[in-house]
Order: structure tokens, then C-alpha cells, then sequence
């Protein structure tokens, strides 16, 4: 694989865990010689932790859509993103594979539809497809239906791979797309980052913001609807009235962020709540937290909780969450359903236990980096 490149196809690169993962294919994957560029729809951000690490590392990022003069007028805007861009960001991807003839191309997220215009040119080109949702929400929706037609194209006519995350996805989108090839290949973590990390945890908290005698409650994701922000911000309104040294600790970015921030202020939560975005310091953050509140609406499989879980917190999440990724009784699972004050009281509850045990080796990033470069080499 010297030499030949491997184009890994993704929306953007900021925190989020499917960016996070990109990030550290590439780093794993060259240390093993493999020619790594990642292809984003966006410019990333130049402040994002996840860009400057792959720069730093000698891994090209490459953008197919520049265009942001217009982007103040809503009609230009609009028209771009939905008329215009899908033909020019596909051309401009064609002529990055004339121009760099990778060996494989994996997409990630929403970017199937780009790839599937320009289909003829990529017949003796390996692709590969991870979905990082659960298959029914986010093929089976209309934004969506161009993905899943493009999907079903590619995988007609140009062979393309699907990677499922966990194995009940597999079997959906075995299902769904009527194969019976899916992969399974977890979201991997670099275990030597997470474990045994050594931090002056009174130091640490106070270099953000934080202090020794603060009860931290910690989330890391995107701000976007399917972390369920203000769900968590109603859960820490009513901690803070049981426990007044309670902080929270938001870290992540994204087109939520405003909205989040304005009902902070509406909840009177302004002094309790510290928000962080674009770190590379993500295990001596969890490291400085009390508990880890994850009530997402829905995940394919986050790497954030299994980090928490390799760091060794308490972890109070919704039970929505796969429990393929739920390694020990540190993990307390919560039905969306159920009210504020069981929330609240599970964060607080030291004592709370869940019923999981499980061998969380399997997401070591070394044997799924593997796993993964095999696929890549044609050697499974």
C-alpha cells in the first residue's frame, strides 16, 4: 500500500466523533504506510483541534466547496447549497481522483451523493461506506433520500462496502439494502490516551474555568438536536437545586450553539456552565469530571462514551444508546421518557450502579485499525 493513497470522504472536520475517528485512521494508518488525504465538503475550521493534528502529521486536507462570499444572502445561499454545489463539489472531486488515482475512497456521513455522480470514474477504485447513525434514522427520512439512492447505486454498480458499527446495525443494513456482506468494525479508541491519565486534577480544573470544590457534570458532542442539549440542560437546572456546587462543562461546537447558549441564560445557568470547543485535550478533560451526562436521542455507536468509559467515570446516558457499548456498572442507562428527577438523581447518586459488564478491549483503535487496513489491502 506504499504509495498509494486512500482518500478518506467526509462532510467537515471539526470534534465530532465521526470527525474524530477520520483523525485517527489517518494518523494510525500512515504509521503503517499508507498514503492518507482526507476530502471534506467544507473548509474546516482553522481553530479545530482534529485539523491542526492531521496538518501537524503531514496529512493533506483537501476541500471541495470554497464558496462563502455569498453566504449572508438567503437566496444565493440556499441556491447554492441545493442546486449548484452537488454538481460543483462532484466535479471538483472527480478531478481529485484523475489527479491523485487513490487505491480506495471511504465516506463517511452525508457524502454519498457526490461520490455516486461521478460513478463512472471510480470502477477500479475500492469504496467503502461507514454509517455512523442507526440505518432507520438516517436513510428513512427525506433528507436523506438521495444518500440512500446514491447507496444503492454504488453498491450495484461500483462494489461498494458497507461498515456497520455494532452488529445489530449490520443486520439493518444488510436488511435495508439488501446485501449480505456488511462489516462490523467498531469505533475505535486509542486505549494509551485514555487510561491511567495522570493530571493535578485541582490545577487542571482551574486552567478551565473550574475549581477543586466543584461537582462537575461533563457531556462532549456537537451542538446539534441529536445530543438533546436542552433535554441536559433541564436535567443540570435541577441538579444545581439539589447540589449548589454543581458545574457544567459542555465541550463540542456546532450550528446549536446560539440556541443552547440562550437557554442557558434563560434557565439562569450562566455562572454554572463553562463550554469549551476545538481541544485536543479530551482525556484530561474527562479526567477532571465527576459524572459523564450523555442523553442523546439517538447514536450509531459514540466514541465519547466508550473514551469515559476507558477513563473510568460514571456515565448517565439515555437508553437509546446501543448497549454494545456499555462495558461496565459505571454505565447507568436512563429511558428518555422518564422524568427530570430521575435524571438528576442517577448523576448524583454515587452509589447507582448499572447491570453491564463486557470485554471493552474489542474497541482497542489498534486491532480495528487492523481490521481496517485489511480491508483496504484486499487481505480479507
Amino acid at each position: 500500500m506504499k504509495n498509494k493513497v486512500v482518500i478518506e470522504l467526509i462532510p467537515g472536520i471539526s470534534e465530532g466523533g465521526a470527525e474524530t475517528l477520520v483523525k485517527d485512521y489517518c494518523l494510525f494508518l500512515k504509521k503503517k504506510g499508507f498514503n492518507m488525504e482526507v476530502v471534506t465538503l467544507l473548509p474546516p475550521s482553522k481553530d479545530s483541534a482534529n485539523y491542526k493534528i492531521l496538518l501537524d502529521n503531514g496529512v493533506k486536507v483537501i476541500s471541495l466547496d470554497k464558496n462563502r462570499w455569498f453566504y449572508s444572502n438567503w437566496f444565493l445561499r440556499n441556491l447554492w447549497r441545493y442546486t449548484i454545489r452537488p454538481i460543483y463539489a462532484s466535479y471538483q472531486l472527480a478531478k481529485i481522483i484523475k489527479h491523485q488515482h487513490p487505491h480506495c475512497i471511504h465516506v463517511h456521513m452525508r457524502m454519498l451523493e457526490y461520490l455516486s455522480r461521478i460513478s463512472f470514474l471510480l470502477k477500479d477504485i475500492k469504496l467503502f461506506y461507514t454509517c455512523h447513525n442507526e440505518p432507520h434514522l438516517f436513510f428513512e427520512n427525506k433528507k436523506s433520500f438521495l444518500e440512500k439512492r446514491a447507496a444503492n447505486k454504488l453498491i450495484c454498480n461500483n462494489g461498494l462496502q458497507l461498515i456497520a458499527l455494532h452488529d445489530e446495525m449490520r443486520k439493518e443494513l444488510n436488511h435495508m439494502f439488501n446485501v449480505n456482506n456488511t462489516i462490523v468494525i467498531h469505533n475505535g479508541v486509542d486505549f494509551s490516551r485514555f487510561e491511567n491519565v495522570r493530571i493535578d486534577r485541582d490545577a487542571y480544573r482551574n486552567s478551565i474555568g473550574l475549581s477543586s470544590e466543584d461537582f462537575i457534570v461533563g457531556h462532549i458532542g456537537r451542538f446539534n438536536k441529536q445530543k438533546n442539549h436542552t433535554f441536559l440542560l433541564k436535567i443540570f437546572a435541577l441538579i444545581v437545586e439539589k447540589k449548589s456546587n454543581a458545574k457544567l462543562l459542555l465541550i463540542g461546537d456546532g450550528a446549536l450553539r446560539n440556541q443552547v447558549e440562550k437557554e442557558i441564560d434563560n434557565l439562569n445557568l450562566r455562572n454554572k456552565c463553562v463550554i469549551l470547543e476545538h481541544r485536543a485535550d479530551i482525556p484530561q478533560l474527562l479526567a477532571s469530571m465527576d459524572v459523564f451526562l450523555f442523553p442523546s436521542l439517538f447514536e450509531g455507536l459514540p466514541v465519547t462514551l466508550v473514551e469515559a468509559q476507558v477513563v473510568g467515570i460514571r456515565c448517565v446516558v439515555s437508553n437509546t444508546i446501543t448497549k454494545e457499548c456499555f462495558f461496565n456498572n459505571r454505565i447507568i442507562p436512563i429511558g428518555l421518557e422518564e422524568p427530570i428527577d430521575i435524571w438528576a438523581n442517577a448523576v448524583l447518586d454515587q452509589t447507582m450502579q448499572g447491570p453491564y459488564e463486557a470485554n471493552i478491549m474489542r474497541f482497542d483503535m489498534n486491532s480495528e485499525i487492523n481490521h481496517l487496513g485489511q480491508l483496504y489491502t484486499n487481505e480479507i
